[in-house]
């Protein structure tokens, strides 16, 4: 009676944590694809959580009916295997937020999903994962390989979140990408464990996943005062946070103010949305344009339709080669992404020396370079 008492509060404890997550999220009001697929992350953990508890305790009393515990059996294995593609595409949304703007690519994300779907649903049937024979449940060849199987899918897209991460230029967004990509591993892996040991019914992957969705949760709050939400670039004020931290190291670097050129021209004909993704299209070719340049440029969002990228650069021959690169990646971005107008930006450029004591004043002089540069494209 204790053990079933602890083994339901255990349980209760964590569908709690989660609920608060989710619930928290929902109201923000917060609709981009990354939050909206974490919040069903975390709707789907609530109901795992739920699913866990409801057959552990029927497996604990025993007596129950197995045509019962063959449908709470089949609905488990479900909720799992929807859980653990729910997270991956999360993790993946993250790393690529463009990922589902493409039909084919959302289709195709859904492959590995329904095809396990249809798996369990017909194992009565096919006596694929769990079926009824004689009036008593049997695992069948299939059932021992769920969790081995998901264990290897998530050590691979870890393994693929860790080669991307040299793509990120903000901090705080790598050490997202590295907790969303760790603690699915984990959990398989603690439940893997478990399953072996004869613990099947122990809630580990569960506890696991509430904790991996309460530090996720944690990391979105401290992003709010270091991360534009938008397009996933630094905010001013980290912005200047990084580039006190330069002067102070007496390291030199350039300052680049990039403008969208008639970005309000793109609003006021293709409306907001569209406007919003140019912001994002630009963002993306900054990333992309930033990929070869040593010592890790800080890119930020400055305000409105302005960015500043701050790099180590050696001399005024490599600003000119990243400008290109920058020019020459969000053409390539437009045609991707088949826009009807000619997105483009300017660039100002400033030099910030090791003596330089007010940055704000850098930064001014690299706005007057860049407004002369827009004049020159007028």
């Amino acid at each position: 009676m204790v053990f079933s008492v602890l083994y339901i509060g255990m349980y209760l404890f964590c569908m709690v944590i989660v609920g608060i997550i989710y619930v928290n999220i929902l109201i923000s009001g917060d609709n981009q694809l990354v939050k909206i697929w974490f919040r069903r992350a975390n709707f789907v953990l609530f109901v795992y959580l739920l699913a866990e508890m409801i057959r552990g305790y029927l497996n604990l009393i025993g007596g129950v009916d197995q045509r019962i515990l063959l449908v709470v059996e089949i609905t488990y294995a479900f909720v799992l295997v929807s859980l653990v593609f729910i997270w991956a595409v999360s993790l993946w949304m993250r790393i690529r937020p463009d990922s589902t703007r493409s039909r084919m690519r959302n289709l195709l994300m859904h492959v590995p999903w329904l095809t396990l779907s249809i798996l369990l649903f017909t194992s009565p049937w096919t006596k694929a994962f769990s079926y009824i024979r004689n009036g008593r449940m049997h695992e069948g060849q299939l059932y021992g390989l769920q969790v081995p199987v998901m264990l290897v899918a998530q050590l691979v897209l870890l393994l693929v979140a860790l080669v991307f991460l040299r793509y990120m230029e903000a901090s705080t967004i790598r050490i997202e990408i590295v907790v969303a990509a760790v603690y699915p591993a984990a959990a398989m892996l603690t439940k893997w464990i478990a399953d072996l040991r004869g613990f099947d019914y122990f809630p580990a992957a569960g506890v696991v996943m509430m904790i991996g969705s309460l530090h996720m949760y944690l990391l979105e709050l401290s992003h709010l005062v270091s991360i534009d939400p938008l397009t996933r670039t630094n905010n001013r004020n980290r912005l200047y946070n990084y580039i006190e931290s330069k002067r102070e190291q007496n390291v030199p670097f350039y300052l680049l103010m990039i403008d969208v050129n008639h970005f309000k021209s793109i609003n006021d004909e293709y409306g907001h949305v569209e406007g919003d993704e140019a912001l994002i299209r630009v963002s993306d070719s900054l990333r992309q344009a930033c990929q070869t340049v040593t010592g890790k440029p800080m890119i930020a969002r400055y305000g409105g339709d302005e960015f500043v990228i701050a790099a180590e650069l050696r001399d005024d021959s490599e600003v000119e080669e990243l400008i290109g690169s920058i020019h020459k990646n969000l053409q390539y971005f437009n045609e991707w992404a088949g826009v009807k107008y000619a997105l483009s930006v300017s660039v100002g450029t400033t030099k910030v020396d090791a003596d330089t004591k007010d940055v704000k004043e850098q930064i001014r002089k690299a706005d007057q370079s860049l407004y002369e540069q827009k004049k020159k494209t007028r």
